[in-house]
């Protein structure tokens, strides 16, 4: 076609060889699953040699209403490779945030005993304050007589 190379990456598996080929095709056709998907995990390498795409001069889109509501409703989302297999990071993160929860209820309930015991304090001075003022109000009724 006019010395030009054409290709058609839905015909690739993702992340091959081949797919990096038809993105590096002058003319590239594909869907727009494909394009994001592929956009998607080009950001998730670790070198940029994994990459796929290439840089874009121009875009073509046809029937773009489709793709910019019918399909916006639908996200792409892609996920990675999960580390560890089974092993997740929450077994590992349980016993210390345990340890956290332990201190945090022992700094509040001593944190609770002080204000227990001022309350109480501060009600027995309360009550020597309104025994002294009853006692002070006798005695100036008695001295009044």
């Amino acid at each position: 076609m006019a010395g030009l190379r054409v290709d058609c990456i839905d015909k690739h598996e993702p992340n091959s060889d081949d797919r990096r080929k038809a993105y590096n095709s002058d003319i590239v056709y594909g869907t727009n699953n494909e394009f994001g998907f592929d956009y998607l995990r080009d950001n998730m390498v670790h070198s940029p040699d994994e990459m796929v795409q290439r840089k874009h001069h121009f875009a073509m889109v046809d029937e773009v209403d489709s793709v910019l509501i019918d399909d916006a409703r639908t996200p792409l989302i892609i996920s990675g490779p999960v580390p560890k297999g089974d092993e997740q990071e929450f077994h590992v993160l349980k016993p210390r945030i345990e340890k956290i929860l332990d201190a945090q209820k022992k700094v509040v309930n001593t944190f609770l005993i002080e204000a227990k015991k001022k309350l109480r304090k501060a009600m027995m001075i309360q009550k020597m304050v309104a025994w002294l003022y009853s006692g002070h109000i006798g005695l100036y009724q008695k001295m009044a007589h």
